[in-house]
């Protein structure tokens, strides 16, 4: 039995599914999103979130897209051994100009309502995903969420004002991700070809690049 835990954040509006692919050498245990509080800020969230971990010493991270902002927001509150970054920011200066412009013009209201759910085939492109059982996927993990948890998640991503982890950690990213552009990106594992739902795509060669690195440690 492996006796490495990870616990994984999913991203932003989705749940534990985007990690089934995922062949890991350890135990997972899975973050689901809770509903956030109308005061809530990133750090205050990140301390609710952390107190399904069950680890009492020091544990391992797996965020994803704005998961890995939390699980960076977590790291910054209680011991936190190492951080598995996908497809995500590791700083607010890897922040697309969209998501800062959104910061002082938050256009992102305008998404309120299901429309964008029942749409979400002419968006889902943008994150690379085409095949109509993966559209099928995402639209069904969306409409767990309301507009209330929707739009504070967008808020926060775009306020955040993070700094590059001080802890070990491995950040993965497609040099094809639309929504984190690679050239934001300092210093990542690449994957070539990857895009912002590579964690499905690609679950293979991500897992095994993982392993790679958490193996002797």
């Amino acid at each position: 039995m492996p006796n490495k835990t990870i616990y994984a954040i999913p991203g932003l509006g989705v749940d534990e599914r985007i990690f089934y692919g995922l062949d890991l050498e350890a135990n997972m245990v899975y973050l689901n999103w809770i509903k956030p509080r109308p005061k809530d800020s990133a750090s205050s969230y990140a301390r609710r979130l952390a107190e399904k971990i069950e680890h009492e010493e020091d544990c391992i991270l797996l965020g994803l897209s704005f998961g890995g902002v939390m699980a960076q927001e977590i790291a910054r509150i209680r011991p936190v051994k190492q951080l598995i970054l996908l497809s995500t920011m590791k700083s607010s200066e890897e922040k697309p100009f969209q998501m800062e412009f959104m910061r002082h013009v938050p256009l992102y209201y305008l998404s309120k309502g299901n429309w964008r759910v029942e749409f979400f085939a002419k968006f889902a492109p943008l994150m690379g995903i085409e095949d109509k059982a993966d559209i099928a996927l995402i639209k069904d993990m969306f409409l767990q969420f309301d507009d209330e948890y929707r739009m504070w998640a967008i808020k926060t991503i775009c306020e955040w004002d993070g700094k590059a982890p001080e802890i070990p950690f491995i950040h993965i990213h497609g040099n094809k991700d639309k929504i984190f552009p690679i050239r934001n990106i300092n210093d990542p594992v690449i994957v070539k070809g990857g895009n912002h739902y590579m964690v499905k795509q690609r679950a293979k060669e991500i897992s095994e690049l993982i392993n790679r690195w958490l193996d002797p440690i």
